[in-house]
């Protein structure tokens, strides 16, 4: 004969190792995604594309404001006569093309007067061109070439 508190265990134990099968059923919801994000410097220069001897600036209008180019790792600039070129990295494949002279708007972020050296080699600033610089981030969709449809 069995004791009913015996049996009463057993009820424990079943339902102990139903509960832990169970559980381990059950998988835990996925992690989320990390969604990659792409940042560019957002504020807006307006003026004049100049070369200062060899400090490519954007110089304001009626004022002797000019602020050096400064140039993030992504974009790869290169002068041909009276052109700036500017090419945008990590496969955005977006291509400025500037005129020495000519009014531009250009994104971007104004970087101060001084820089450390080792802002000076990641910005790619000339050596001998003063502040203040500007970081460039873009310029206009009607520079883009060729333009956008």
């Amino acid at each position: 004969m069995t004791h009913p508190q015996s049996r009463r265990g057993e009820g424990f134990i079943v339902l102990a190792v139903l509960g832990g099968l169970m559980t381990g059923c059950i998988a835990p919801p996925p992690a989320p995604t990390p969604q990659v994000v792409a940042t560019r410097w957002m504020a807006l220069i307006d003026g004049e594309l100049q070369d200062k001897a060899g400090c490519l600036s954007v110089c304001a209008a009626h004022t002797d404001e000019c602020h050096v180019l400064a140039w993030p790792p992504e974009f790869e600039p290169t002068v041909r006569g009276d052109e700036l070129i500017v090419v945008a990295g990590f496969g955005r494949g977006e291509t400025w093309i500037f005129q020495m002279g000519e009014a531009v708007s250009l994104a971007g972020g104004e970087g101060g007067a001084a820089m450390s050296g080792a802002e000076y080699a990641r910005f790619r600033v000339p050596g001998g061109c003063p502040g203040p610089y500007w970081m460039f981030g873009g310029g206009s969709k009607a520079q883009l070439t060729p333009p956008p449809e």
